[in-house]
């Protein structure tokens, strides 16, 4: 009878990872899409405004045109329509798993002092990230490699509105609906601890980038404690304060001071969240081991999960991509 029970609960969780991977691709190709839709648009566009004689002439001078390449990288339109879009999709797809109002669940009430403490441990991680970052490039240095580009894109700075829009607020508040809402509240019935852990799975392996999966998925066990004990609410707010405020705010501060100056302040910064963080988890050691180990029961969860044939195809396609920003010197 248990072992029935039990190949029960296995086929139950391959479909429901099955469901969720294949939710994800499907938002990953809606981005391509969409941003595939949009270049083509603004090379019709910025075509037809040329007033050329020639359209085969003048779509040759537009892809020439690095001003043209420029504006199109810094526009965060396509982003904007991707995000409601990618996030409707995973919602159609997971919601029979997922109900809108268990994603908008709330537990805990939230105090300024537990937020504060949360937010110390989220800014904390980046330090440690930061670091292991610089020995990974130096280490890929050592066979004339660099993923230098990867470091670029994770700290890039918005340039336009419609960027900072997105990065800032739009952006977050999509990932925390679909990460920390639809996919950790659809495998919420298999124990909270696995749900944080493979929806921060998900969301570092998603970005397909090397360096920032690797700090993706650090800062999404953070959002997914905060999400599961308190409400994807708190979670949405500490992700949209890391992008905007200490992303794009901060930068933007710090834009006229020199380079020195600069670096100085975000270790600074860095350095500050990293100490307090070590010492709010020393003074809550015991807590925090506790949910440490409660992320390493029911092993065999994660064992089924390997066994999900487009949970491998998520994953593999995407540490494939994420290896991408790895070039030669």
């Amino acid at each position: 009878m248990q072992d029935s029970e039990e190949r029960s609960v296995k086929k139950a969780l391959r479909s429901d990872i099955n469901r969720i991977s294949l939710a994800i691709i499907v938002n990953t190709v809606i981005m391509a899409a969409v941003s595939v839709t949009g270049m083509a648009a603004r090379l019709v566009i910025a075509a037809l405004r040329s007033g050329a004689a020639d359209p085969n002439r003048a779509f040759d001078e537009i892809i020439n045109n690095a001003e043209f390449w420029k504006s199109t990288s810094e526009s965060g339109i396509e982003y904007l329509i991707f995000s409601v879009l990618g996030t409707l999709s995973v919602y159609l797809i997971i919601r029979k798993k997922a109900p809108l109002t268990q994603v908008f669940d709330k537990n805990k009430t939230m105090s300024g002092v537990s937020f504060f403490k949360c937010l110390c441990v989220f800014m904390g991680i980046q330090l440690p990230t930061v670091l292991l970052n610089m020995a990974v490039e130096a280490g890929l240095n050592q066979f004339g490699l660099t993923a230098e580009g990867g470091m670029e894109t994770a700290a890039s700075q918005s340039l336009t509105v419609s960027m900072f829009v997105y990065s800032g607020l739009i952006g977050p508040i999509a990932e925390e609906l679909i990460y920390r809402g639809f996919v950790m509240r659809a495998l919420e019935k298999y124990g909270k601890p696995f749900a944080v852990v493979m929806s921060s799975v998900f969301f570092g392996v998603m970005h397909q980038n090397l360096i920032q999966s690797v700090f993706a998925v650090g800062v999404g066990l953070i959002l997914g404690y905060v999400a599961m004990n308190y409400s994807v609410k708190w979670s949405i707010l500490l992700h949209v304060i890391n992008n905007c405020i200490f992303g794009d705010v901060l930068s933007w501060a710090l834009k006229d001071l020199s380079a020195t100056v600069q670096d100085a302040v975000m270790w600074g910064i860095l350095g500050s969240f990293f100490v307090l963080a070590c010492l709010i988890l020393i003074r809550e050691r015991k807590k925090a081991a506790e949910n440490v180990k409660s992320c390493l029961c029911e092993k065999k969860y994660y064992l089924y999960t390997l066994g999900s044939v487009w949970f491998l195809v998520f994953f593999i396609g995407s540490v494939i991509m994420g290896l991408q920003v790895i070039e030669k010197i």
